[in-house]
């Protein structure tokens, strides 16, 4: 049986065709509305252009966010990161804030540095494998050095490793399972900045979680 006499793929097809189409005018549409009523500039449509990306710099998973430890955990610096956190969770620029929804601004951090490759392997259509890898640098540790009273502290964080696998036992968006595992490799920055207990020179993260949509 041809799979075009299903009804609800047609009515999938259906939509994906006029969701593609859409998007499609829209490229060219929008530049082209904006020369002719606007007289936009070659500058200005190209700034127009690069604004139809930045929600995927706001929404994106942009460096492993789903599992990367970095940025799912908080790394905390003061007050056991109740006051200060060197990041928050589920941020990726060493900021010194408390948290993203309260904390204040702060414009004197020592920001981040991060070099990161990733790849996607859709296994089949129910299944997805991810593994992520990230190396991170502190920008500058002079607001470090100056809290903590130290005379150098290096800028190399370390290594950033996680892997994730996706099921979906509908292959659709509306129950989607995720288990993700991410481990932190320190580096001459980050142990000199925290020490474990136990000696032991990784830290792990765990998680699990499932999205049920209707």
């Amino acid at each position: 049986m041809s799979i075009l006499r299903h009804p609800d793929f047609r009515r999938l097809w259906a939509a994906d065709l006029l969701s593609q189409l859409g998007s499609r005018l829209s490229m060219s549409a929008i530049p082209l509305l904006a020369v002719l009523t606007l007289n936009a500039s070659t500058l200005q449509v190209s700034l127009l252009r690069t604004c139809e990306t930045g929600a995927w710099l706001v929404l994106g998973l942009f460096a492993g966010a789903d599992t990367s430890y970095w940025i799912r955990q908080s790394i905390p610096f003061a007050g056991g990161g109740r006051v200060i956190g060197i990041s928050g969770r589920n941020g990726i620029l060493n900021s010194l804030r408390s948290s993203k929804e309260q904390g204040q601004s702060n414009f004197n951090n020592p920001g981040t540095v991060l070099l990161g490759a990733g790849a996607d392997f859709d296994v089949t259509p129910q299944i997805r494998l991810s593994a992520n890898a990230n190396h991170l640098w502190f920008d500058t540790t002079t607001v470090l050095e100056t809290l903590r009273n130290e005379g150098s502290i290096p800028k190399d964080i370390g290594w950033d490793l996680s892997t994730a696998a996706i099921w979906r036992p509908k292959a659709t968006q509306n129950i989607v399972f995720r288990l993700s595992a991410a481990a932190l490799v320190p580096d001459s920055g980050f142990r000199d900045l925290f020490t474990n207990s136990v000696q032991d020179r990784h830290y792990y993260s765990i998680l699990a979680n499932v999205i049920l949509s209707y």
